[in-house]
């Protein structure tokens, strides 16, 4: 060991050397050999991401023992691989060159004159990753244009009105998440916030879709690869709420598409139509209007030129009651068959394929309304054949139904003046209430629709009929139904659950036919209603049992003053079941007490019995007029059968017998009448005459003879009894 300059050496306590100035002076062994630096201590240092692709960062805040020699640099290694020079001392080192964005396992260490350090406990960081250009992204299929997309639910969502899954299709350059929103069409206000609706989308085409809340409103769909934007914009408008799906022949049609022609358009209707009610329809109809309205798509209805197919004022007038009542967008999708049948629009007919295709490009639907019946009535289709039919165009439909909630149904059979007989359209009427009732749906038939041709309503017609079709979809429509029937005579009366009323004098309405045929018309007078009792008046009295007809059909404008309807204060009028009430004929009614009486004869052994008034006839004519005196034990046939004075011979003068009277028609006696009693006439006795200066009196007269006048002597004389 050498030292230089020192004052003293000491070993312990004990000063061995003196101090010296000058040359190194050697001493006490050999010099120690320097080694190389120690291990760097793990809270000296850490590793972490770089901001360059493939970049790591190393920071070191202290160094390791020196060993005995200078510290000169420091090194690194990544996993395994060889050292390399990393940096001289304290700093933040970088390292490059490495996978961009994989995990990368680093170790340093010191070095000096001597060698490197050992190596520190392994440290881990990610490499930086490449630089990312952000993906672009297209809104390549946006929601479909004007339509309203039906609700999952009437609950729910913002609003509480329900919310429906609404999907689109992105393009994107590369992969990218992709964000969606929604926004108002007409305000852009933010209707849904920014939402994640692709973690993780492929280069090209992706479908997505995203919850957009039942409104009163038009909405936009933006996309976007990032939370913040920038928003790709969308340009369809479209709503979510309440669609109604419509399936029957060119009534229906022509509710949503102005073929008819006539006054009265969608700008003049008042209250006015709503912005929001949107119309899908294919009506099979003249014109042009197959091919047109299969692509005509989803339209607000209006009055544009060359839009007649969209034009009918009926559709708008239902929807805009709808959107006043449920608060969100409705649409009206419906597919009329001109001149169609039942058997034409379920499985193999001839637009079955055209009717799925609009209910697959529906989907969901949460109200119904079927309106078919009159094409059947006029091929005479059975009551049994159109319930199968409609039972099956019901089943295929529920199956193709995604609403999962309760679907209002509304059914209408259609039926005119030219649909066939009555019978046949009765057919048709009373099938389509069944399978309406089997369902829980409502049987709907109003009857007070103006019709441009005697088949199909004029636009005024169509408003009526609308404004009835939104009654029946709120539950405020029941039928009115015949409880009981009853005749007299020449009168009918028809008794009802509710009360009824009529315009002017509908006997066009009412038809009376000989009970089980359609022929032989009775002429009806008059038909009054009063309370729930509907009065039918024929021109002549019932001679056997009747069917009473109601009529089903609608009528021209001309014939719209003759109404038989409910009585619910509210201008659209019901119609009435289909009904065939049956007049059967019953026994006489009883005499009333003043329509006979009975007193004694002149006779002996006499009493005369009167009729003045005879009893109903219950619907059969009176064969005969019977009477009895031993309490109904015995029934004695009166001469005739009508009104008048009959003598008859009792067993005994003088007597006292109590009558009871009644009637017989071919069905059986009527009722015995109240008892009356007369006393019969007394036995007479020989005449006898006194003969006094002045006169003669003869006596023993019968007490109802009149005296005789005899002649004596040239002069008059009157005798009395």
């Amino acid at each position: 060991m050498g030292l230089k300059d020192y004052d003293a050496v000491r070993y312990g306590s004990r000063r061995i050397i003196a101090a010296y100035r000058g040359e190194t002076q050697v001493f006490g062994g050999a010099v120690p050999v320097p080694a190389v630096p120690g291990q760097i201590d793990a809270g000296l240092w850490s590793v972490a991401t770089g901001d360059d692709p493939g970049e790591i960062v190393v920071s070191i805040t202290g160094l390791p023992s020196t060993g005995g020699s200078a510290i000169t640099g420091l090194v690194y290694r990544i996993g395994t691989g060889a050292a390399q020079a990393l940096g001289a001392g304290i700093g933040t080192w970088p390292i490059t060159g490495l996978t961009p964005g994989a995990d990368a396992s680093v170790q340093i260490a010191a070095v000096n004159a001597v060698g490197r350090g050992p190596w520190a406990t392994v440290k881990s960081a990610t490499a930086g990753a490449e630089d990312v250009v952000p993906a672009t992204i297209a809104l390549s299929v946006e929601p479909v244009s004007n339509r309203v997309y039906q609700r999952a639910g009437i609950t729910g969502g913002a609003g509480n009105k329900g919310a429906a899954s609404v999907s689109f299709s992105v393009n994107l350059s590369g992969a990218s998440p992709v964000y969606a929103r929604v926004r108002d069409a007409d305000s852009d206000a933010v209707i849904v916030a920014a939402t994640q609706v692709l973690a993780s989308g492929a280069a090209g085409e992706n479908i997505v879709a995203i919850t957009v809340p039942a409104r009163l409103g038009w909405n936009c769909v933006d996309v976007a690869v990032s939370p913040s934007g920038p928003w790709t914009p969308g340009a369809n408008r479209f709503g979510v709420g309440r669609v109604i799906l419509g399936v029957g022949q060119s009534q229906l049609g022509r509710t949503f598409s102005n073929q008819s022609p006539g006054a009265g358009t969608i700008a003049e209707l008042v209250p006015a139509a709503s912005p929001y009610a949107v119309v899908r329809g294919v009506y099979t109809g003249d014109g042009g209007f197959e091919t047109a309205t299969l692509t005509a798509g989803w339209q607000v209805p209006n009055d544009t030129t060359g839009n007649k197919y969209y034009s009918s004022s009926g559709a708008p007038e239902l929807l805009r009651r709808q959107i006043a009542a449920h608060g969100v967008n409705c649409a009206f999708v419906a597919h009329g068959t001109s001149g169609g049948k039942i058997e034409n629009v379920i499985a193999g007919g001839s637009r079955y394929t055209q009717v799925r295709n609009l209910v697959a490009e529906t989907g969901a639907w949460e109200a119904f309304w079927f309106y078919m019946g009159g094409s059947d009535a006029a091929a005479s289709t059975s009551e049994a054949t159109f319930t199968t039919r409609l039972n099956s165009l019901m089943a295929d439909l529920d199956g193709l139904n995604a609403y999962t909630g309760a679907v209002a149904e509304v059914f209408t059979a259609t039926g005119t003046r030219y649909s066939n007989t009555i019978a046949q359209v009765r057919n048709v009427r009373k099938a389509t209430k069944a399978v309406a009732e089997s369902r829980g749906a409502v049987w709907f038939e109003p009857r007070n629709a103006a019709l441009v041709d005697d088949v199909h309503p004029t636009q005024a017609g169509n408003v009526t009929l609308c404004a009835a079709l939104h009654r029946a979809f709120a539950g405020e429509w029941v039928q009115a139904n015949v409880v009981s029937v009853a005749a007299s005579g020449s009168t009918i009366t028809l008794t009802f659950n509710k009360a009824i009323s009529v315009s002017g004098n509908p006997v066009g309405r009412v038809a009376v036919y000989p009970t089980g045929t359609t022929a032989n018309a009775k002429t009806v007078s008059s038909v009054t209603a009063s309370g729930s009792v509907l009065t039918i008046t024929l021109s002549d009295a019932l001679t056997a049992s009747v069917d009473v007809w109601l009529y089903p059909h609608p009528d021209s404008a001309a014939l719209l003053s003759q109404v038989i309807a409910d009585t619910n204060g509210i201008p659209v009028r019901i119609s009435l079941d289909p009904t065939v009430a049956a007049v059967d004929a019953t026994a006489p009614a009883q005499f009333a007490t003043g329509g006979w009486s009975v007193v004694t004869g002149a006779a002996a052994n006499e009493i005369t019995l009167t009729v003045t008034t005879l009893p109903s006839n219950g619907g059969s004519p009176i064969t005969a007029l019977q009477y009895t005196v031993d309490g109904g034990n015995t029934w004695t046939a009166l001469s005739g059968t009508g009104t008048g004075s009959r003598t008859l011979t009792m067993p005994a003068p003088a007597a006292s017998y109590t009558f009871a009277l009644r009637a017989v028609n071919a069905v059986g006696p009527g009722p015995a009448s109240a008892a009356k009693s007369a006393t019969s006439g007394a036995a007479s006795s020989a005449l006898a005459a006194t003969f006094g200066s002045e006169q003669i009196t003869v006596t023993n007269f019968g007490p109802t003879i009149d005296p005789p006048s005899v002649t004596f002597g040239g002069e008059q004389i009157t005798i009395t009894a």
